[in-house]
């Protein structure tokens, strides 16, 4: 089934994004297979049949969840993309803020819809499934990525660079879904958002910097 698609100012619309809401909220806190479809029906005051009427099942209805905020995420990172000169090497810092400034600026706010949708991510890369749906999501933000951090880090071959990326990815994700925790670990009020997102930049490029090590322990 198709999902029912309606501007959010129609009836339906308004319900389509109350559902969202619920299903977002509902999935940050208790996570995607706690939730049952009559849960997210009832937090958002719709009736028994209104998510497979809206979106044809969970599934679709966790799709939906994730493209939401994900085009305006992938757009914040892609501008800072472009903003990187042209003509010389990018610093690998700046490549790596494009990937974490956008993310974090979402789940500034504890009690905000951004944190939700940051924790409904980390919640997804539990598994192999989730992992897939957000592979999926975030391809589109991948190539252009990529293809920065290759001309900031020349000297990593692909295959290593994108195995950091797989790592530091996780780690971006999870520490931005409950940033109080980072603060807390760097001895930090709960409110240094900017601090722990400083922090995070520098490890996250730290990592993808770090020199290889080869077969016979020589590092380059």
């Amino acid at each position: 089934m198709t999902a029912v698609v309606d501007d959010a100012t129609t009836p339906a619309g308004a319900t389509v994004e109350r559902l969202l809401d619920a299903a977002e909220m509902l999935f940050a806190e208790r996570g995607i297979d706690a939730v049952s479809v009559r849960a997210i029906n009832a937090a958002a005051g719709a009736n028994v049949a209104a998510v497979h009427y809206h979106f044809g099942s969970k599934d679709a209805l966790v799709e939906a969840v994730l493209r939401r905020r994900m085009d305006a995420l992938g757009a914040r990172r892609l501008a800072m993309i472009d903003a990187l000169p042209d003509g010389r090497t990018p610093e690998p810092r700046a490549v790596v803020e494009a990937l974490v400034v956008p993310l974090a600026e979402l789940s500034a706010d504890p009690g905000g819809p951004g944190r939700a949708y940051v924790r409904v991510l980390a919640t997804l890369q539990s598994g192999d499934d989730g992992r897939r749906r957000l592979g999926t999501a975030f391809a589109p933000q991948f190539a252009p990525f990529d293809a920065a951090l290759a001309r900031a880090l020349p000297s990593l071959a692909d295959p290593v660079r994108h195995f950091r990326l797989g790592l530091v990815g996780g780690l971006v994700v999870s520490t931005l879904a409950d940033p109080e925790a980072a603060a807390a670990s760097l001895g930090l009020d709960p409110a240094a958002h900017d601090a722990v997102v400083n922090a995070l930049v520098d490890t996250v490029t730290g990592a993808l910097a770090a020199p290889v090590t080869t077969k016979k322990g020589t590092r380059r």
